[in-house]
Formats: C-alpha cells, structure tokens, sequence
C-alpha cells in the first residue's frame, strides 16, 4: 500500500546544489522536517514542526536580502507556535506569511532595503496526508501523481501573480488604481520605463507600498498569499511527487514537461537530486536566463 513516507528531495540552484538552507544568487531555499533541523526553541530530541515537512523556494529580485529573511523568519514563525501550526496548517502558513511581510517592511524602511521575494511554500503532514501550499507572487508548485490506474497526472497547486499570465490579477490592479505598463507593474509615481515590477504580488519591494515612496497611491503590489490543501499519499497512488521552482523553470518549461521528465527519471531509477539537477538543465537549455531553481520532494516512490 502506498504511504507518506519520510520525503526524498533533491535541491538545484543554479551550480549550487545543497541540502539544508541555501542562499544561491537571489534565491533562498528552506527545508525543515522533524529530524533535519531543530528552529526556535524547542528540545533536541523534539521535532521542530512536529508531523509536518516545510520545503520552499524564495525568489529575491532587486537584492537578496528579503529572500534571505523571508526564508529564515517565516520558518521560526512556523515553529514557534506549532500547536496553531498543527490545529489549522492553513490558517497558520497564512498568518506567518504575514509577519514575514510586516516585520520584512519595518526593517526595509528602517535600513533603506528597497528588494523583495516571491515564495512558494510546501508543509506536508505524513499522519493525515495532506499538503498545504501558499506561494506569493510567480514561484510555483506542480504536484505529479501516478495510481494504480490510469496513466500519470499532474496539477498546479499555486496561483500565479504575473501580470502577463493571469489576467484576473491585471483586473485587480486596475481596479485600485495601479499603472500596467507592458504586462508589468508600474511605479504609482515614476514612469514604469524607469521602475517597474513583472510579479503584482511579493513580500517586501517598500519602494511600491509604502506611503513615503508612493504618495499615497495604491500601485497594486500585495503580500496575500494563495494558500490551498490536497490530499497527497492515497492508498492508490504508486507514484507521487512535489517540484517547488523559481520562474527561471517555469518560464521556459511547460508544466506538462516537467512532469513527464520527473516521470521518466524516476522511472530510470534517479534519485530526487539528480532530477532536480536536470529539470535546471532541462530550462537551462530551453533558454531561460534568469537564476534556476528547483525542489524535487519524492512522497510515494
């Protein structure tokens, strides 16, 4: 029968390959499962986020440094109140998104830090199997599954907040006053050929929500996660896995490729490093220039 198993993973950002906290170029990966990593104060022995497995990617653009924080600060958040983690996932990975952004933009204001980060976020509870997934801004998560019957399938567990790819999320920055300018965010007050944004939602990016830089005029530029909950590791599925990547993947690898690769790979016998070392190599290839980053989690395999 199938089960949640303690999860493999492999990690790839661009030629840095680690697994553990990683910062490679702007772009900051977080993994905490019970006995990887002991966060926040809490027993040696005793499991940081209990049942629950964390995997994220934060995507930095302008700077690193709210990758970085974001990274660290929502993973203490996570394990500083794992009862409220444990009694309602959702309600918890929400709430600790918005301390990120909020203690984020207090210290950008304090220190002049105009960066900022998208995230996708993965926690996976091995006991009731399930898998809640909040991303802010154009990091993604796709979820690939084979049962025992049919043939492989794949679905898309986060939003996207890209101007040019979601128009529900162009309505909505119209609808409060915000400049689009060739699918991309405009500054509230300078022209957007001098600044502009291609995600409409991010931690941090002070220069486009705070009053002192905007007047007063809403840009749009949000924090509000997607956050959603599946079941993962039926008693039918062979076969399941999670790929966490940056835009650098999915801009120039369709979500219909990354699933056959993964499963083919696994197929073959690969491990979740190797595949995720190739799916970097798979958007290299297919022309992306921008940092690559991806998370293979092997849950039934």
């Amino acid at each position: 029968d199938a089960h949640c198993a303690k999860p493999r993973l492999g990690v790839t950002s661009g030629d840095l390959t680690e697994i553990g906290m990683i910062s490679g170029d702007l772009t900051e990966i977080g993994m905490i499962s019970g006995d990887l990593s002991e966060i926040g104060k809490v027993s040696p022995t005793e499991p940081v986020l209990g049942n629950l497995s964390f995997f994220a990617v934060f995507d930095g653009h302008g700077g690193a440094r709210a990758a970085e924080f974001s990274g660290e600060r929502l993973a203490e958040l996570l394990a500083s109140d794992r009862r409220a983690l444990l009694e309602d996932p959702q309600a918890a990975l929400s709430s600790a998104l918005a301390r990120t952004e909020e203690e984020w933009h207090k210290l950008a204001m304090d220190e002049e830090l105009m960066d900022g980060t998208t995230a996708a976020v993965a926690l996976i509870d091995k006991t009731t199997k399930k898998c809640v997934v909040g991303n802010i801004g154009d990091s993604e998560v796709l979820l690939g599954t084979r049962r025992m019957e049919g043939e492989p399938v794949f679905e898309t567990l986060t939003e996207v907040h890209h101007l040019k790819r979601n128009p529900s999320e162009a309505d909505r920055i119209t609808e409060v006053g915000g400049r689009i300018w060739k699918g991309r965010l405009g500054h509230p007050r300078i022209n957007p050929m001098v600044i502009s944004l291609s995600v409409s939602r991010a931690i941090g990016d002070v220069f486009f929500k705070d009053v002192k830089y905007t007047h007063g005029q809403n840009s749009g530029l949000v924090a509000d996660p997607w956050i959603t909950c599946v079941d993962v590791c039926g008693e039918d599925v062979i076969e399941q896995f999670l790929v966490i990547g940056c835009d650098g993947l999915w801009d120039t690898v369709t979500y219909q490729e990354v699933s056959d690769y993964v499963f083919l790979q696994l197929g073959n016998g690969q491990t979740p490093q190797v595949i995720s070392e190739g799916l970097v190599n798979l958007a290299s290839a297919a022309g992306s220039s921008d940092n690559i980053t991806a998370i293979v989690v092997l849950l039934v395999g």
